[in-house]
């Protein structure tokens, strides 16, 4: 049989190459990291399966590519380049982020909603309030409360799952609401709400707005699309409850930054948790870093210990389907954009 080369440019553990040689001798499994994206091409000339997050190269670099697999759910940053309107496969590692992005979701919800970061200030001054301060202040009792997720898939459906767990109210919007789901190849047993049972409405695009007023949180995970790119507007912040607080985990041109920020001071919204930005890394002359009631993150929700075991599973996966022919795992789907 013929030898098939498989090169990541991508950090991975020795125990992860070892797990994707372990899936069959044909494969000729190599690692050759690059920080520098402009030094991929030269790697390519033999290359049939690519291990990667950046696949901005020149087609003509890669003759014999068949497959990248990306290290990333997103496909955003390459949906311009000409790979993306090629003959070759491209996956991700959709499902994997569940886990950390949802856990993220409620420490930095808790975290602002408890205050435990002015907390975290006065340790650091040595400063003790009176029980009265905080009294007047209150605090976010979870139990109850609503919780509206822009965008039911991996990630939300898991968000939902622990929301559930809390006591929360869950509704939901999905592109196509009814119709079957995505699997998600990365999505570990007994995560996530694969039969979409939690939520008490799963609605779609066009009710966004009804949904908003009733939402004590709202939290986005869509992808970046052309339909989403400016979803939560002026007009959107207006009909959410003045309490209510707005968790970005998704991506940053999905909200209107300025919008937003007037919001915020006007007193508008209860705070704001934003991992993403449409800038990043986010501008020293940002308003976002001085307004009050804000988490600010720099885009490290999926970050996880184990990241690279997960991502080296679901390609390992990948390799088992592409070796038999079979349908692959998270294949990006050109007429949805992700």
């Amino acid at each position: 049989m013929d030898t098939i080369n498989l090169l990541s440019v991508k950090m991975l553990e020795p125990q992860h190459l070892e797990k994707l040689r372990q899936v069959s001798p044909r494969l000729n499994v190599s690692q050759i990291t690059c920080e520098d994206p402009g030094e991929i091409p030269s790697l390519l000339p033999n290359v049939e399966i690519l291990y990667t997050f950046d696949a901005s190269f020149p087609l003509a670099a890669a003759k014999h590519l068949k497959w990248v697999q990306l290290s990333s759910t997103g496909v955003n940053h390459l949906l311009e380049q000409p790979i993306m309107a090629s003959d070759i496969t491209v996956t991700t590692t959709r499902g994997i982020h569940a886990t950390p992005m949802a856990e993220f979701v409620f420490g930095s919800l808790l975290s602002l909603g408890r205050h435990l970061d002015e907390m975290q200030r006065d340790q650091q001054a040595h400063l003790w309030k009176p029980l009265s301060y905080w009294e007047k202040k209150g605090g976010l009792e979870l139990r109850g409360r609503t919780l509206g997720i822009v965008g039911y898939g991996a990630i939300g459906g898991e968000i939902g799952r622990l929301a559930a767990a809390f006591g929360m109210d869950v509704l939901a919007i999905r592109r196509h609401p009814g119709q079957k789901r995505l699997v998600a190849g990365g999505m570990l047993p007994g995560t996530g709400d694969p039969t979409e049972a939690i939520p008490r409405s799963v609605l779609g695009p066009a009710q966004l707005r009804d949904m908003l007023p009733q939402c004590d949180v709202i939290v986005l995970t869509v992808p970046l699309t052309s339909e989403t790119v400016g979803l939560i507007g002026a007009e959107e912040m207006a009909a959410m409850k003045p309490s209510a607080y707005l968790i970005n985990v998704a991506r940053g041109p999905i909200v209107d930054e300025p919008a937003l920020q007037r919001a915020l001071r006007a007193g508008r919204l209860g705070g704001a948790v934003l991992d993403t930005f449409q800038e990043e890394p986010l501008p020293e002359e940002s308003p976002f870093w001085d307004l009050p009631n804000v988490l600010l993150s720099p885009h490290v929700a999926p970050n996880s210990s184990f990241y690279n075991d997960r991502a080296s599973d679901v390609f390992a996966k990948n390799l088992h389907r592409y070796l038999d022919g079979e349908p692959m795992l998270n294949v990006f789907d050109r007429a949805r954009g992700y």
